[in-house]
């Protein structure tokens, strides 16, 4: 297991592992995070840039900054707080996404018993669900271009707005 830096301010740090309760990792806004993991309930708060980081066993990520490729399953979490972006982001194996006032998901694919939620202010584009355990769940937040397949179901709550959802599969 590689030792994590816990406030990367600057420059880039590549395959750390911030795993145990009360590990805690700092991505500043000129810091970036490739191919690590956070796990039992670890936590990584990103004002900078990650890529292709794994969420599992109840590790979490908090996004102000820009995620890439980011993997969450088994009880992990990103919640995406106002300004955090992330791209690609695939959620499974009770995995959550939760995407919230101010937050952005592009592009993110949700299946095998994958969640996501998206709160008032809160916007995807893009996304995929598959499966009839996988859900997007919006409360008062905004979906575009949303693919259901497989039996997946969007459920869209009061004020909240779905729009050129696609369904193969599924139900909204």
């Amino acid at each position: 297991m590689t030792a994590f830096t816990p406030i990367v301010s600057s420059g880039t740090v590549s395959g750390q592992n911030v795993v145990g309760s009360g590990s805690v990792q700092d991505i500043q806004s000129g810091g970036v995070a490739i191919s690590g993991t956070v796990s039992e309930l670890g936590s990584q708060t990103v004002e900078g840039r990650t890529s292709g980081m794994f969420l599992v066993s109840g590790g979490t990520q908090l996004v102000s900054g820009v995620t890439v490729g980011t993997v969450v399953g088994s009880e992990g979490e990103e919640s995406l707080l106002s300004g955090g972006k992330a791209s690609g982001t695939i959620v499974s194996q009770g995995g959550a996404l939760l995407v919230n006032n101010g937050g952005t998901a592009f592009g993110a694919t949700v299946y095998n018993a994958g969640y996501m939620q998206v709160y008032g202010g809160g916007k995807t584009s893009g996304s995929i669900i598959i499966g009839d355990e996988a859900a997007e769940v919006l409360n008062s937040g905004t979906a575009v271009a949303t693919t259901l397949s497989a039996g997946a179901f969007q459920l869209v709550g009061l004020g909240a707005l779905a729009s050129k959802t696609t369904v193969l599969a599924g139900s909204l």
